[in-house]
């Protein structure tokens, strides 16, 4: 991807066509409306601020429960919260995660809280609902990644964009649009399922009820630089109050929410909703981790000092990561300047020279490829990414356990290092992803490493319990 954003930026600087005419803004009537609002975390020196908005007010009727009831508990049952996280294509990991989690004995919990960024925000709906076959069937069936994406670049052998690209790249504003994308949800929200009724309107449904159950997507205000989080579920119940049908214009300002979660800045052209202009929510969060974070604390503080014959009831909090949360070593750099032992990824040598020498901080190489700033700062804003993951779900479970005392109602997955030799046909994984890009080199979705990630995801939802 590093070499991909220089081959935009050098565009950039030789085409003038970089700045590109935004939309009209839409008059009152056409605009959206969408409830709204900003995410952020207090300085130090303010300390911890109340409660001030949909989400954390959520947040903490989920972990706090009714005054009435033990913590955690209302209607005689769990509060029950689903994290989504982006992903980009391995977002049909959670695509294949709730499917075989669904058909588990039991099914899907009936979620009070949902949130979504980015490839999670496209799963949100359906999980939302309980719907565990509509995402995994939807990622399946891609066979093509133009049914998701349209591609305004060609990518050479090494997967980085040709000569005859970077016009076009410039003069589109992105390598791709997620246009499609939105058309091929759209048709997903709007597409009877098994019982007759529309995802969307199962969804405004599910909002209308008293006990107001919450879905949250997230994307990153360009121009105030905020996180800005859409409040789907109170947008969904506001238009639906005398329970028809959701509008049309109403679905479609919903997709733009969406989507406008799922842009990767360069990747894809920028989304606009109301005259502003949005990218990808990851951009600021991987999950809305943080918030959830100090919702515990809180909870903690409230709590303490705790009678030890009446310990509180947990609430039950699933992190669904759609990656892995690692940091492989950088071996493209030194495959392309022909410092490998063998151009095959997928050989041993190749494997052992990256994980032996480049993943190696004692090993000194007697050559090294070039490198540039923008390579190496690109190259550190993936580290500082998989970092705020990591680092975030990791203080969730610290304070977590030190608000309830345990952490068996805190579940977090991700792909682990297990996703290489799964089966898929009689080929791996990995196999599949590098046997793609020879036969399409697609830009960001691999059609047959997505239906391999939903079969994995779905043994993984099946067997690990939640």
């Amino acid at each position: 991807m590093a070499g991909r954003l220089l081959a935009t930026l050098g565009a950039c600087l030789l085409v003038a066509a970089c700045q590109i005419a935004p939309p009209a803004t839409p008059s009152l009537a056409e605009r959206c409306n969408i409830p709204k609002f900003v995410l952020s975390t207090e300085q130090p020196e303010n300390g911890i601020a109340p409660l001030a908005n949909p989400l954390e007010r959520s947040l903490n009727a989920v972990l706090a429960g009714a005054p009435a009831h033990a913590a955690g508990i209302v209607g005689g049952r769990p509060k029950e919260a689903l994290l989504l996280s982006g992903g980009s294509e391995r977002g049909a990991y959670g695509a294949g995660y709730l499917r075989g989690w669904g058909e588990r004995r039991g099914g899907l919990p009936d979620f009070d809280l949902v949130t979504g960024v980015s490839a999670g925000s496209i799963l949100s709906t359906a999980a939302f609902i309980g719907d565990y076959e509509g995402p995994a069937r939807e990622f399946s069936n891609v066979t093509d990644e133009r049914q998701v994406l349209d591609r305004y670049v060609r990518l050479n052998s090494d997967g980085d964009p040709t000569l005859s690209s970077f016009i076009a790249v410039a003069q589109k504003g992105g390598f791709a649009s997620l246009q499609p994308m939105g058309q091929w949800l759209k048709r997903y929200l709007t597409s009877n399922l098994n019982g007759g009724e529309r995802p969307i309107d199962a969804a405004a449904a599910k909002a209308r009820r008293s006990s107001k159950p919450s879905l949250f997507v997230a994307a990153t205000d360009t121009d105030s630089g905020k996180f800005v989080v859409f409040d789907l579920g109170e947008y969904l119940r506001r238009e639906t109050e005398d329970g028809s049908p959701v509008p049309d214009h109403v679905v479609d300002c919903y997709v733009k929410a969406v989507i406008a979660s799922s842009i990767v800045p360069l990747a894809a052209v920028p989304e606009f909703i109301d005259g502003r202009l949005y990218v990808d929510g990851g951009a600021r969060y991987g999950v809305f981790a943080l918030s959830l974070i100090k919702g515990l604390a809180d909870v903690a503080m409230q709590r303490r000092p705790m009678p030890a014959s009446s310990p509180p009831i947990a609430p039950h909090v699933y992190i669904l990561v759609n990656g892995s949360q690692d940091v492989d070593p950088d071996c493209k750099s030194y495959k392309k300047a022909g410092l490998t032992p063998t151009a095959d990824v997928l050989a041993p040598q190749y494997k052992a020279f990256c994980r032996d020498s480049v993943g190696n901080i004692n090993y000194a190489p007697p050559q090294r490829p070039k490198w540039s700033l923008p390579s190496v700062g690109l190259r550190a804003v993936d580290i500082l990414i998989n970092q705020i993951y990591r680092f975030s779900t990791a203080v969730v479970r610290l304070e977590y356990l030190n608000a309830y005392g345990d952490t068996q109602g805190l579940h977090f997955t991700r792909i682990k290092d297990d996703l290489g030799p799964h089966p898929f046909g009689n080929s791996t994984c990995e196999q599949i992803e590098q046997d793609d890009f020879r036969r399409y080199r697609p830009l960001e979705f691999y059609p047959n490493f997505m239906r391999c990630l939903v079969d994995y995801g779905r043994q993984k939802g099946g067997q690990e319990g939640w």
